[in-house]
């Protein structure tokens, strides 16, 4: 199968074409190459520097022996971190945080010069039009991939997060949509509801990215029982405020979770289960990443920055 993949925004009328990394990390392009074609919502990270991110429609977990530092990035490369949240970033400018991600490919060298303006576009669409910016992932000749064969097949609990995972690619969740609209009526201290919103972004990449993705992977190398009492004592701690800040589906949901694990706790059911949970926890944590009012930071601008807090700057050129 090729080693080439279109990316396109549709709303921006800009596409891309990638060469996948299959000489360091084959594994890993052939996951993404399995799940071809997908539309999911494009972001920008707040942290990390000139990239542009995306949350996957599917969990991956693939091998990655090739790892490169954000900082270290050439323009143009495809990074993919499954820690934050089954996430390909594209290198568009100067990468800030020195963490290493797995090396998925790097964009055509006669579409680079794109994507600094596409970077624009998406970083003031996050700080401020908060439109639905889509980014589409396909084989270059645009054929779908192999079937997939997904937690559809293990459980009836899997079939239905899952199911909820795939309507939330594009389309944002009900939940998300109370939480930013100051409809979580009991929470809120004196008539205000920002303190909702911050601590609702919070929790769910708390939940997902440092607690259910860790516990996740520790069904590789931990007992199934020590599996089963950490996560019903992450439920204890999570469900109640999960569901006071508004996430209300979630926090239903982690009690159906611990409800079928405990009636099945083989470990392929546990891991199928957990798969179909995370894939659903990621797209809340990339719409909450989407609807959070980063324009905020224009109040907490960095010394000496010589910029309006929060502006867009051009990629500055390699010295």
């Amino acid at each position: 199968m090729s080693g080439r993949i279109r990316v396109e925004w549709p709303e921006l009328d800009r596409a891309v074409l990638v060469d996948l990394a299959d000489d360091l990390n084959p594994e890993l392009c052939q996951e993404l190459r399995s799940h071809l074609p997908f539309t999911v919502t494009q972001e920008h990270p707040v942290v990390s520097g000139s990239s542009l991110t995306c949350w996957v429609s599917y969990l991956s977990k693939a091998p990655m022996p090739v790892t490169e530092s954000i900082v270290d990035a050439p323009v143009g490369r495809l990074r993919f971190s499954q820690k934050t949240g089954s996430k390909i970033s594209i290198q568009y400018g100067p990468g800030l945080e020195p963490v290493s991600q797995g090396v998925l490919g790097l964009v055509r060298p006669e579409d680079i010069a794109a994507l600094p303006t596409i970077g624009e576009l998406v970083w003031n669409n996050l700080m401020w039009g908060k439109k639905v910016l889509r980014v589409r992932y396909t084989a270059e000749d645009d054929e779908p991939g192999e079937v997939r064969t997904g937690v559809s097949t293990a459980h009836p609990l899997a079939v239905r997060i899952e199911g909820l995972a795939d309507s939330y690619s594009d389309v944002e969740p009900p939940d998300l949509v109370a939480i930013r609209t100051g409809q979580i009526e009991d929470a809120g201290s004196f008539g205000q509801y920002f303190s909702v919103i911050d601590a609702a972004n919070g929790l769910v990449r708390d939940l997902t990215v440092h607690t259910l993705y860790p516990l996740y992977r520790a069904l590789d190398s931990e007992a199934i029982e020590s599996v089963l009492a950490i996560y019903h004592h992450i439920v204890s701690s999570y469900r109640f405020t999960l569901g006071y800040h508004g996430y209300r589906e979630l926090s239903d949901l982690l009690a159906s979770v611990g409800d079928a694990i405990d009636a099945d706790s083989s470990p392929e059911t546990v891991r199928r289960i957990l798969e179909a949970l995370l894939c659903y926890t990621n797209r809340l944590y990339s719409w909450s990443h989407h609807n959070f009012p980063w324009h905020l930071s224009r109040g907490f601008p960095k010394h000496g920055s010589g910029e309006p807090a929060g502006s867009w700057e051009p990629p500055r050129s390699p010295d």
